[in-house]
């Protein structure tokens, strides 16, 4: 049985015994005023007995005295002494009867006297008892309050101890893990880095043969640019004088070689021509069709599909827009009346 479960059985044992001296009191006090009221009854008998009888002697005084007044001289005598023993008989009564309730008050008297006594020495003795039993339960909840903080402490002691343990354990798994992840990702930009020095060279190994490949397309691209050149230039001869012989196609190294010749080819064509026309301009590049009108309908159509609306910061990565292009989009449909857009909350929705 633990200590607790202890000092909970001595408290209700404690408990207990308060309930019984209270229960003894309680039955003392009964029994007292039960007498009390025994007394207070016989007393009251007693009375109305000698109410009843005084009450008779007073009938028997009347009748007395009306026979008395009935009578003749002769008899005054004889009544007066009958009077007197019945006087003297009544108060021989009245004595005995205070006599006897001056018994009953010092019988009753000396009764609560001991009653009281014994009632009070019976409190005392259960208030000491009370008193005792409850210094030394206070002395031992005392001294089992100190051995569990003493226990208390020292378990939050060997607790300190345990979590000081973990906590360097941990330190140093988590050290050892930093260390072997440290290793690891220096291991692993160390092959990163090979792979892409391998990369790297492989790379350069084909941009090498690329740049190589390209070179002899040029030259050969060159060479015919000169024979298509001086067909053209030889073409037109008739009207013109005899164009010098092209010189000999050196090989081409370099893009610049190319480029160079385009210009001639196209002063040839002029000259083959005749005559001076204006170089008619190059045709422009076809440019791509703008997709702001598709991306304004599917726009519409998005928040037709959701009433609620949307914000710039949710359309943005919907249509893989930057949100400056797409807010410029949704200010203009908010300024053709097809969106609105709410100043609190930065929602738009569909008008």
């Amino acid at each position: 049985m633990s200590r607790v479960d202890e000092m909970h059985e001595l408290v209700n044992e404690l408990a207990g015994a308060h309930a019984d001296r209270r229960e003894t009191l309680t039955a003392l006090r009964s029994a007292v005023q039960q007498q009390r009221a025994d007394c207070t009854a016989e007393r009251a008998a007693m009375s109305t007995k000698l109410r009843a009888d005084l009450a008779s002697v007073h009938t028997m005084l009347a009748d007395f005295t009306a026979e008395r007044a009935a009578l003749s001289q002769e008899d005054q005598a004889a009544r007066h002494r009958v009077v007197t023993e019945m006087v003297a008989h009544t108060q021989s009564l009245l004595d005995q009867f205070a006599a006897a309730n001056r018994a009953v008050a010092a019988k009753m008297r000396e009764t609560l006297t001991a009653d009281r006594t014994d009632l009070v020495t019976d409190t005392r003795a259960l208030l000491s008892q009370f008193a005792a039993a409850n210094r030394q339960a206070a002395t031992d909840l005392h001294a089992f309050l100190s051995a569990d903080r003493q226990a208390r402490s020292a378990a939050a002691a060997d607790l300190h101890a345990v979590l000081s343990a973990d906590q360097q354990a941990r330190s140093a798994a988590m050290a050892s893990f930093l260390a072997d992840t440290t290793a690891g990702r220096r291991a692993m930009a160390e092959a990163l880095a090979d792979r892409l020095e391998h990369f790297k060279a492989a790379l350069q190994a084909d941009v090498a043969s690329e740049r190589s490949e390209l070179r002899r397309s040029l030259s050969e691209m060159a060479k015919v640019w000169r024979e298509f050149a001086a067909a053209m230039r030889g073409g037109a001869g008739q009207e013109q004088p005899a164009s010098p012989a092209p010189a000999t196609a050196q090989p081409v190294t370099e893009r610049g070689d190319v480029t160079s010749d385009i210009p001639n080819y196209l002063a040839a064509m002029r000259g083959g021509a005749g005559q001076e026309q204006p170089a008619s301009p190059a045709p422009a590049t076809a440019q791509p069709a703008a997709e702001g009108e598709d991306v304004t309908s599917d726009i519409l159509n998005f928040l037709a599909e959701h009433p609620e609306g949307a914000k710039l910061v949710d359309l943005a990565p919907m249509f893989e827009l930057a949100r400056p292009q797409l807010g410029r989009l949704l200010r203009d449909l908010v300024d053709s009346g097809k969106v609105v857009k709410d100043p609190e909350t930065l929602v738009y929705k569909l008008a």
